[in-house]
């Protein structure tokens, strides 16, 4: 083998370098602002999905079927509620 390092080594290898959790975060928060920024900023004035196919979001509404003139009824106040017992007595 040649002495020269190959194309894809950076030479940043170093043993018992601790892991960067900061940059691991820094990233994190950009892929957050770019998410904000790219997808939910252009998405918040679409009231009808079907009007806009080029838009991400849109597009996954409309793909799991959940537009706002079909989101379900509130339930009734006379309703009775039945709670499941995650817990029960031994």
């Amino acid at each position: 083998m040649s002495a020269k390092a190959p194309w894809w080594f950076s030479g940043d290898a170093q043993e018992g370098r601790p892991f960067d959790l900061s940059g691991l975060a820094t990233g994190a928060q950009f892929v957050v602002d770019w998410a904000r920024e790219s997808l939910l900023t252009t998405h918040q004035t679409h009231l009808d999905p079907a009007d806009h196919p080029q838009c991400l979001m849109c597009r996954a509404m409309e793909l799991f079927g959940s537009t706002p003139d079909q989101a379900p009824e509130p339930p009734d106040e006379g309703e009775a509620l039945t709670w499941i017992d995650l817990d029960p007595p031994r």
